[in-house]
């Protein structure tokens, strides 16, 4: 939040719209142990409904090795800027933004009040990283997202961006309510898969519609021949709200 509200910050974080999270892990982090992090943006690429540019954290341990690494990818909505050349991570940087921009055409922030699903379509997870293991048992819950969770999750993470809050504030960025943050739904879906999780992996999150509040999405998950998960978030009217999945790493 620091970097997204800087002076010199090329994008208002007023109205961002989380539009997908990559996250890796080395390895399991203990409550207590002392870490660095670092945070930069990268070059900024056009979207279908604006900007969009990634943000990469990455955390290291007391001898400095890399243990975390996550790329969110924010859009910027309206009319598409041109790219920031002098953002860190130049052309590597842009063409990861681009992909996002492609893939996530149909994401949160384009989705809301169009009455279109995105990309994946209804029902229960899609993955890219395995085939569905069609004899492992899967998961299916309900979740209750109650209409403070914007609000209670800005008190813990420092995000008080107006799309999260409350309908009045939500409603001037193009949302009939407030929306879950794009953070608390991928920790959300990693809490249910928690005694499944490896030692060491990546996991790949995409957003292809808003989760309104309050509602009661459900979330269903299955084992991959690959052994990690594939994962998926359904609003109660079907429609795809979120689509993952969690690899292994060697």
């Amino acid at each position: 939040m620091r970097l997204l509200t800087a002076r010199d910050f090329p994008h208002p974080a007023l109205g961002l719209v989380h539009l997908a999270d990559a996250i890796e892990r080395s390895r399991p982090l203990a409550p207590d142990e002392e870490l660095s992090v670092a945070v930069h943006a990268e070059a900024a690429e056009p979207h279908p409904r604006g900007t969009a540019f990634a943000v990469v954290a990455e955390v290291r341990d007391a001898d400095g090795a890399a243990v975390w690494r996550s790329t969110s990818t924010y859009l910027r909505r309206g009319r598409a800027d041109a790219p920031h050349a002098g953002a860190e991570g130049g052309e590597r940087a842009g063409s990861r933004a681009r992909r996002a921009s492609a893939e996530h055409a149909g994401a949160e922030g384009g989705a809301a009040g169009s009455g279109r699903a995105g990309p994946g379509g209804r029902g229960g997870p899609a993955s890219s990283a395995g085939e569905v293991d069609g004899n492992a048992p899967t998961v299916t819950e309900c979740w209750s997202l109650p209409a403070d969770l914007g609000r209670r999750y800005a008190r813990v993470s420092g995000d008080r961006n107006p799309i999260h809050l409350h309908p009045l504030t939500a409603r001037p960025f193009g949302f009939r309510r407030p929306i879950a943050h794009g953070m608390w739904t991928t920790a959300r879906a990693l809490a249910a898969l928690d005694e499944v999780l490896p030692e060491s992996f990546a996991v790949n999150v995409r957003f292809r519609a808003p989760a309104e509040l309050p509602s009661r999405p459900t979330f269903h998950a299955a084992p991959t021949a690959d052994g990690g998960h594939a994962f998926g978030l359904t609003a109660a009217t079907g429609r795809t709200l979120l689509t993952g999945e969690i690899t292994p790493c060697p």
